[in-house]
């Protein structure tokens, strides 16, 4: 199977992977953790609904 992408003036033709999880698996690791930044930008929150 293919996969055919219009650019605009050409057309562009990928295989596609046998299994798309498995070829997607791991695409979106980044450097930081998204949970971790989160957990860091509520944090000052969280402390002034403890302390009322």
């Amino acid at each position: 199977m293919v996969e055919i992408r219009d650019a605009g003036d050409h057309l562009e033709i990928y295989p596609l992977p046998a299994d798309p999880v498995a070829a997607f698996r791991g695409s979106l690791k980044s450097e930081t953790s998204l949970a971790d930044g989160l957990i860091r930008e509520h944090r000052p929150e969280v402390s002034r609904d403890e302390t009322g």
